[in-house]
């Protein structure tokens, strides 16, 4: 009896319920929602159950696959569109100010009242989860997206079972390495995170990672220099804190991941291990 929709779609709910296909009404109960993914899981009783969607794998999905997107446009139930996987690994930021990364791109009309739907791939597999639409009238102009159901299914897990979502942490504050400021700060590398703060405790804390030592002025702003600078977190080059917080996303807690980080004139590896983020 899980049914899997998006947060904005149930948050401001005071009573939910599912219509179904012969246009019978069921009450359903929240289980959890992740306003960070933009997932939420609602529930109705197993019974009225007959047949449940197939979830693909959205790892496997190409730019230029069918794409086939299911809901209730401007009111109309049960619209199918058709388009193509525009892009993958879209990043936008909603009305609410929420980064939501790792996003699929399609050009199968979705419309408000498509939030929640399925994106299907041409097996009828669930490939993605329809959240949101770019534009500029209000209405469809060929930009939308969906949350994977790789990701969606990872986030529904922990809802059902734990009713919220933990998300690890490092546990620094940093900013973006450019040419500009390594230049200007005589830094080893020209890419990374530079670490300003260490937080007392947390996951880099306990592997020895370093922040600023000495307060410089930049321009208008006061920064904590000579501390270490994240190049690369579990293989893959990190270029500014967005991107470590993408990279924290797709990994669990309890997890031990390789840190390749320059201190001085020296390249090291620390090993963090992930805690739940507070």
């Amino acid at each position: 009896g899980y049914i899997l929709t998006n947060n904005h779609v149930i948050e401001k709910a005071r009573k939910i319920n599912v219509t179904m296909a012969n246009g019978r009404k069921i009450p359903a109960t929240l289980v959890g929602r992740d306003p960070s993914s933009d997932l939420a899981v609602i529930r109705i009783p197993s019974r009225h159950i007959h047949v449940v969607a197939t979830l693909g794998d959205s790892d496997k999905i190409r730019v230029g696959q069918k794409a086939i997107a299911i809901g209730n446009p401007f009111g109309l139930s049960h619209t199918l569109t058709t388009g193509i996987i525009s892009a993958i690994h879209r990043g936008i930021r909603t009305e609410d100010g929420i980064q939501i990364d790792d996003l699929i791109q399609t050009d199968a009309a979705i419309n408000p009242g498509n939030s929640g739907g399925p994106l299907l791939n041409s097996n009828a597999e669930v490939i993605g989860i329809n959240t949101a639409i770019f534009s500029l009238s209000g209405g469809y102009q060929g930009i939308g997206f969906a949350i994977p159901i790789n990701r969606a299914k990872y986030i529904a897990t922990q809802l059902i079972t734990d009713g919220r979502v933990a998300r690890p942490w490092l546990g620094i504050t940093g900013i973006s390495v450019t040419p500009g400021l390594a230049e200007g700060l005589n830094l080893p590398v020209d890419r990374g995170i530079l670490v300003v703060k260490v937080f007392r405790g947390s996951p880099a804390s306990q592997a020895g990672l370093r922040g600023g030592t000495r307060e410089v002025i930049i321009g208008n702003f006061r920064l904590l220099i000579g501390g270490d600078i994240i190049k690369s977190i579990g293989g893959h080059g990190i270029s500014d804190m967005n991107e470590l917080g993408r990279r924290l996303d797709r990994l669990r807690v309890g997890q031990t991941v390789l840190l390749e980080i320059s201190r001085g004139v020296r390249d090291l590896e620390l090993r963090v291990r992930l805690t739940e983020a507070p």
